[in-house]
Order: C-alpha cells, then sequence, then structure tokens
C-alpha cells in the first residue's frame, strides 16, 4: 500500500505571491527581483518541458537571493522529477530551514521520506501539511493511504473521506470500481511560482 501511495502521488504545485518589494532596499531589492525574474523564467522552461534550462533559472535565481525559498523549493522539484531523490530531500529540508511553516515542501518531503522508507516520519510530515493547509486533497489522500497501510484503518479512511469530499475525482483504490481497484491519476508536477 506505501507503494501504492507514491505511485499515485505526484508533487504540489501551489501558487505563490510575493509582496511588493520595498523600493528603498537598494541593491537587495534588485536582487530579489532579479531572482523573481529569474524563477519565473524557470517557470515557463519547467512549463514547456526543459528541465535543465529551468534548473539553470533556478539555480541563478538562488545565486541572487540565497534564502529565496522559491527557488530552493522549485530546484527540489525539478531534482525529484529526475531522480536526485537525496538532493531533493536535502532541498526541501533547507527550503523548511528557512520556513517551517512552507506546506508544499512539507508535502513533497513526505512524498520523498516515504519513498525512502521513513514512513513514521513521512507520516508526521503529512499531518502537519494538512494542519497547516486542510484544503489540501491530495495531502489527505496520501495520508489517508499511509495511515491504513499502517494499520490506523478508521483514521485512514477519515482521512479518505476528507480527501473525496475536497476533491471527489480522487478514487480510493481500497473500494473496488466494476470489481477491481481503480487506477488514480495522480496530480501534475508543478513548480511554485513566485508572482
Amino acid at each position: 500500500m506505501i507503494a501504492a501511495a507514491i505511485a499515485v502521488v505526484a508533487l504540489v504545485g501551489v501558487f505563490f505571491w510575493l509582496v511588493d518589494l520595498d523600493e528603498g532596499a537598494g541593491e537587495d531589492t534588485n536582487n530579489e527581483q532579479e531572482a523573481t525574474e529569474a524563477i519565473d523564467s524557470g517557470l515557463a522552461l519547467q512549463a514547456s518541458g526543459d528541465l535543465a534550462g529551468a534548473y539553470a533559472k533556478y539555480g541563478e535565481a538562488l545565486e541572487l537571493d540565497a534564502d529565496n525559498k522559491f527557488a530552493l523549493y522549485n530546484l527540489a522539484v525539478v531534482d525529484y522529477l529526475q531522480s536526485n531523490t537525496g538532493l531533493a530531500e536535502q532541498r526541501y529540508r533547507e527550503v523548511l530551514e528557512i520556513d517551517p511553516d512552507f506546506q508544499p515542501a512539507l508535502y513533497n518531503l513526505a512524498i520523498v521520506e516515504q519513498s525512502l522508507g521513513n514512513q513514521r516520519y513521512a507520516l508526521s510530515l503529512y499531518q502537519k501539511a494538512v494542519q497547516l493547509n486542510p484544503g489540501d486533497a491530495n495531502a489527505h489522500f496520501n495520508l489517508a493511504l499511509m495511515l491504513r497501510a499502517m494499520g490506523y484503518t478508521t483514521d485512514g479512511n477519515a482521512q479518505m473521506r476528507i480527501a473525496r469530499d475536497l476533491n471527489p475525482s480522487l478514487v480510493d483504490p481500497g473500494v473496488p470500481k466494476g470489481g477491481t481497484d481503480a487506477p488514480v491519476k495522480p496530480p501534475q508536477p508543478g513548480a511554485t511560482p513566485t508572482g
């Protein structure tokens, strides 16, 4: 069932908007603006399928603004998509050092930790992710599958109901449809825009 959770899940992409940059901040403001522009360029490249180009742009953004959680997050997404799981894990952890409540990084780190066999840690990350964003159907769904696999059927079923209430297109793999388990179409992976 744990493998099924990974197979039915994709990385989350959440849209975030940066507040207007302070015009009086001088060079820092310019670096932040240039970093935002590099991330936006990276997002466009990633959307077109150019992961290498996107990765370069996210790296450029990070050089301009070393604590840019969006650049780190998007690098981690590309790392994961390119099967660089260890590097993705490291980058998600770096994002969470900058912002411990950045829900997309918590959710994606849970996926990574689950894939690495760190079930208890992944469970705690999913729980925090749904606490921070109760409207995230995918986090509830993955939490449900994980709880069920760990033997917490009642809690897992409750999470599955929440997930399906939030997104009725999610299919509970524990409920046969037409005599077979219905496949779950995962959401598409996505990067996090900055504005």
